[in-house]
């Protein structure tokens, strides 16, 4: 795609910025940054920019909140 040199996503998914995927999640910001890294949540980091996450990825995945977990 033209963001990232390797890219497994669709070139038609749209991408949301960690905010955006975080509020539609109803987790942190961080649980996202986490879910990302652990490869939960597809994910993309563009060349001196900030992650972007798959639309598609966050619509198919309802993620526990360890922000909340007792």
């Amino acid at each position: 795609c033209e963001m990232c040199e390797v890219c497994e996503v669709p070139e038609q998914d749209r991408w949301l910025t960690v905010a955006e995927a975080a509020e539609q999640l109803g987790v942190s910001q961080d649980t996202v940054r986490r879910h990302c890294d652990s490869g939960t949540l597809r994910c993309v980091r563009p060349l001196g920019g900030a992650r972007k996450v798959s639309a598609v990825s966050v619509a198919e995945n309802a993620l526990p909140n360890p922000d909340t977990a007792a």
